[in-house]
């Protein structure tokens, strides 16, 4: 249970019964209220989050499909050096936004950025 307050300020000493009951009702008619608008905002925006999150993850399998069918028909790559499993993460980040970005042949120059960051040489090597 709840509790709704009046502040004691805000209540004269000789208030009728009338007044009383109007002002506890509008209390709990804004506090009822105010629990129905974050209910309310709460619901849509996980509704919105969820929806996002599918089309995000649909957009990472498609980027992941186009990452590995190009890489796998790609017979230049004997040519840039040895591919650094190492560095499979900063690939698939730099790729990604690239894909992200949509200017362009986005496939293309996310493959460019992901091959790139994965087969650069780095001065520790």
């Amino acid at each position: 249970m709840e509790e709704i307050s009046i502040p004691a300020g805000e209540l004269p000493d000789d208030m009728s019964k009338e007044d009383f009951a109007a002002r506890v009702l509008d209390a709990v008619k804004d506090s009822l209220l105010g629990k129905i608008m974050k209910r309310a905002v709460s619901s849509s925006t996980d509704r919105l989050l969820k929806k996002e999150m599918t089309k995000l993850a649909d957009e990472v399998i498609k980027f992941r499909q186009a990452m590995s069918k190009r890489m796998l028909s790609d017979e230049s790559l004997e040519e840039k050096g040895p591919v650094c499993l190492e560095r499979l993460p900063d690939g698939f980040e730099a790729g990604w936004k690239e894909w992200k970005s949509g200017w362009g042949d986005r496939e293309e120059l996310a493959y460019r950025a992901f091959i790139e960051a994965m087969t650069s040489q780095t001065s520790e090597e």
